[in-house]
């Protein structure tokens, strides 16, 4: 074979491995563009199931907010009616869920840096 007849051999051979490997490269191009499509679809229903759930919660705690407020804003002797039986203050003596104490000098604890 000649030299011309290999570089044309050659020429042919390298034409269509560039043209097999831009086909590859379109297919995975147009897989990752799915899968983009898909994994985003997914993370949209994931962010609304959290919107959804954090709504849920805040206007759980909102009702229970009302409930402490209503509580503390009860005269003492209405608050403290029927807690004389000696036992832990309930629901039933207070008002409040799962036998919440109800003081004014309840306060948050402090949040240390370290927590996080």
């Amino acid at each position: 074979m000649t030299a011309e007849g290999k570089s044309q051999k050659y020429l042919k051979w390298t034409k269509a491995e560039r043209q097999m490997i831009v086909a590859k490269y379109q297919q995975l191009w147009q897989f990752l563009e799915g899968q983009e499509r898909l994994l985003l679809a997914q993370l949209q229903k994931l962010d609304e199931e959290i919107v959804r759930r954090l709504s849920m919660q805040i206007s759980r705690l909102s009702e229970w907010i009302g409930e402490l407020e209503g509580t503390c804003q009860k005269p003492a002797s209405e608050f403290l009616q029927g807690a004389g039986d000696g036992g832990p203050p309930t629901r039933r003596h207070t008002g409040v869920r799962s036998g919440m104490h109800c003081t004014p000098w309840m306060e948050l604890p402090a949040v240390s840096d370290k927590a996080q």
